[in-house]
């Protein structure tokens, strides 16, 4: 059977460590293989893994790599192959590889050789999992038919933690660069770009929600409230399209930066469009995509990057 590695990227995780790992463990796919990036926990992270996966490939980082570093070094780290990526605190059903694999068994060989990304719905749960959402994708305006490159323009479709890749996009897509928003955003821009992104409707993870899930409102958005009472609403909203715009040129701007004139035609004025382009050909170009957003914010963001 072919390897699957689990690319897990860790950082003060014990809390709910030895669950994921379970669940891991009873996956009905035989051969995985566990790499992990340990961004310097402070905790019994490292011990956990040691403890619970004989043979894990544990890899620490001398210094903090935030989110999207950490998660390219758990990528790179693997060799290449099939990697399946995680978040430390989730469960995966016992056929979550298995269905994702079958998957993308069907997408190379509609595409041999092509760069791949399968992905899943996942519901969503609390901390004692308990079920909030029995679907990520039907309760929110995210879509599992993102697929086109012009889908992902503005924001990302695809949680990290439901995705499979094949080597082909570890080799074209790592290391995932500093700038961009989000490494599951970016290795799904490059795999709708050059090469096949589909997915697995059933809900394949319990998608963890919890308190360090949560940032508080920044204070520039109390003190619009409490100055402008009802204006406030729609001038955080203004700010929270502005910062989407802003992360979205930063995004495509890194794309550019790496493929340059190795990207399709289409893409590369796709690029040119949201970019250098006016603000109708922004438009233009996002009309039929699925872009996660409403029509109305979809709008303003590309209008402002």
């Amino acid at each position: 059977m072919t390897a699957i590695s689990v690319a897990l990227a860790t950082y003060n995780g014990e809390r709910y460590l030895e669950p994921f790992l379970a669940s891991v463990r009873a996956q009905d796919w035989e051969d995985v293989r566990l790499v992990v990036s340990d961004d310097s926990s402070t905790d019994r992270t490292r011990e956990m893994v040691a403890a619970l996966w004989d043979g894990a490939a544990v890899h620490l980082n001398t210094a903090a790599r935030g989110v999207i570093g950490n998660f390219s070094n758990a990528m790179t780290q693997t060799g290449g192959g099939y990697v399946a990526l995680a978040d430390q605190d989730d469960v995966w059903e016992p056929n979550k590889l298995s269905s994702l694999m079958r998957r993308m068994q069907e997408c190379e060989a509609r595409q041999p050789g092509a760069p791949a990304m399968v992905f899943s719905d996942l519901k969503v749960v609390d901390s004692d999992l308990n079920v909030l959402g029995d679907s990520f994708f039907r309760f929110t305006s995210k879509s599992l038919k993102a697929s086109a490159p012009r889908d992902f323009l503005l924001s990302n479709h695809v949680p990290g933690c439901t995705m499979l890749i094949n080597d082909a996009l570890m080799r074209l897509a790592l290391p995932v660069p500093a700038e961009v928003m989000m490494h599951d955003w970016w290795l799904a821009l490059v795999a709708a770009a050059f090469g096949v992104v589909d997915s697995v409707e059933e809900p394949l993870i319990l998608y963890r929600q919890h308190g360090a899930n949560t940032v508080g409102a920044p204070m520039t958005e109390r003190l619009f409230s409490r100055w402008f009472g009802r204006l406030g609403e729609p001038l955080r909203r203004l700010d929270s399209c502005r910062r989407q715009a802003a992360l979205a040129r930063n995004t495509l701007l890194a794309f550019r930066d790496r493929f340059g004139d190795t990207a399709p035609p289409a893409v590369q004025a796709t690029l040119r469009t949201m970019l250098d382009g006016h603000t109708v050909g922004r438009l233009r170009e996002i009309r039929s995509a699925r872009t996660g957003e409403t029509r109305m914010k979809a709008a303003i963001v590309a209008a402002m990057i």
